[in-house]
């Protein structure tokens, strides 16, 4: 993460004498007693500029983020076959028969794609450098509305051209995290006394209220773990004839917590249904769909939970 906010910022800085021509001219307009509107915008030079620059910057680093995004899906997808062969031994203390481990062409066939089998090249092409446009777009237009001096306005463009950084790492982190699951997921179905494995949710404050609810969850082996946007959660397997793995769940350690705690993770206007005992902590998840990443596990919204009268 820190090498792409890195490569980002070259790309910030090789865009700074659009984004400095933009903020002079917008002041020099408003000098000379001319009203600066967005739509005047569309008419300099110097916009116009902003915006190629802006789009020529954000194409080249997605050359170089689809790399080593794709670079990391394939070390997470060798890390998952190992660490899943490891689980298995694990929870079979070592007892288990000799079972195969999958071929590199397997797990390789899993990277530098997403969730919706479309390449992350043809994502990233499309969508970083319209993203950062957008962005520029919407932080300009208030920018102007707010009268910000030329200082303040390319700090704006530079804050709207951050969208596309944004995406990348949302993308990156998902799609590491996505083959990770799935190779392990394809490893526990190698071995063929694999029957299934339970979600694995950290126990922090700053997990997703949504996973630590499906904390524990049994999911057949050919059922895949849903998870959303920059999810971390994971699995261990259950094997046929031995102890099914067990841990305190994510909603008995909730209900451990501390009251801060708890309204920290729920927010408050689910964790004062809690409070009141008008709604079970296994009620708090609700299931949702991305065209992207597919199906996940988030927070329940409190209108969808909070009894009418």
């Amino acid at each position: 993460m820190r090498e792409m906010a890195d490569n980002w910022l070259f790309a910030e800085e090789r865009l700074q004498i659009e984004v400095k021509a933009v903020a002079d001219k917008i002041a020099l307009m408003r000098a000379q007693g001319i009203e600066v509107k967005p739509w005047r915008l569309t008419q300099l030079e110097q916009y116009r500029e902003l915006l190629a620059g802006a789009r020529r910057e954000a194409a080249r680093y997605s050359e170089y983020a689809v790399r080593i995004i794709t670079q990391e899906q394939l070390e997470y997808g060798w890390l998952a076959q190992q660490q899943a062969v490891q689980a298995i031994e694990g929870v079979s203390a070592g007892m288990v028969p000799a079972f195969a481990s999958l071929n590199p062409q397997a797990i390789e066939a899993t990277v530098g794609l997403l969730g919706d089998g479309t390449p992350l090249s043809l994502y990233f092409r499309a969508t970083l450098p319209a993203e950062s446009v957008i962005g520029i777009q919407r932080e300009l237009t208030v920018a102007i509305a707010r009268g910000l001096n030329p200082v303040q306005t390319a700090r704006a463009i530079n804050r709207g051209f951050g969208v596309g950084f944004h995406r990348s790492v949302v993308i990156a982190r998902t799609e590491q995290m996505r083959i990770y699951r799935e190779v392990q997921q394809a490893q526990y179905q190698e071995a063929d006394f694999v029957i299934g494995y339970k979600r694995l949710a950290a126990h922090q404050d700053r997990t997703c209220l949504g996973c630590i609810v499906k904390d524990g969850q049994f999911y057949p082996v050919d059922q895949p773990i849903e998870d959303h946007p920059q999810g971390r959660c994971t699995s261990v397997p259950v094997l046929r004839h031995f102890a099914v793995p067990g841990w305190e769940t994510g909603q008995e350690w909730l209900a451990k917590q501390n009251p801060d705690v708890q309204e920290k993770i729920m927010g408050e206007g689910l964790h004062k249904l809690y409070a009141s005992g008008q709604v079970p902590l296994s009620d708090m998840a609700r299931h949702i769909e991305n065209k992207t990443f597919g199906g996940s596990w988030v927070p329940a919204r409190v209108s969808d939970l909070a009894p009418t009268h």
